[in-house]
């Protein structure tokens, strides 16, 4: 066995034995508890400038600012590497507030769109202010998400 094979086969059963609970066969086993959640912080933007706010505070030092397109292409990155070793963890998309940005809604998409022939679904859970709410097209946006998220068996919840 050559060095690069080794190497290989080390890394894959790292990957195998981290990833344990993610897989699709044990993903719903209250066994792993919150192992089995994956956090996306994906901007530090917010419409509000709430005081008590880590983020407001200390966004851009915990989250430095990153073009839309490098956190789509990230994006993909992580849902390939997912979807090729059949992984299914609760998605938690975590922001400033996450509802009033459009990459946001692009990455929803892409998560529904990579598990939409899965048999076991991923949960995504969205922290929200409640401010999309103001919005009728934002409202409407997110019925659209929830609605398209049912559509093919992921459950949404803000």
């Amino acid at each position: 066995m050559s060095y690069q094979e080794e190497q290989n086969k080390l890394l894959a059963s790292f990957l195998d034995y981290y990833f344990t609970a993610w897989k699709e066969e044990n993903c719903k086993k209250k066994e792993f508890g919150n192992f089995v959640n994956l956090e996306l912080d994906v901007t530090s933007e917010c419409n509000l400038a709430c005081k008590y706010c880590y983020l407001n505070r200390y966004g851009k030092e915990l989250i430095p600012p990153c073009p839309k397109e490098t956190i789509l292409r990230n994006t993909d990155a992580l849902l390939k590497f997912l979807r090729d070793r059949r992984l299914v963890p609760e998605f938690e998309i975590f922001s400033g507030e996450p509802l009033i940005q459009d990459v946001v809604y692009k990455i929803i998409e892409k998560i529904i769109d990579t598990y939409k022939d899965f048999q076991v679904k991923p949960r995504i859970v969205i922290p929200t202010n409640g401010t999309f709410l103001l919005s009728k097209k934002l409202t409407k946006r997110v019925e659209d998400l929830i609605k398209k998220g049912r559509e093919n068996g992921i459950e949404i919840l803000l």
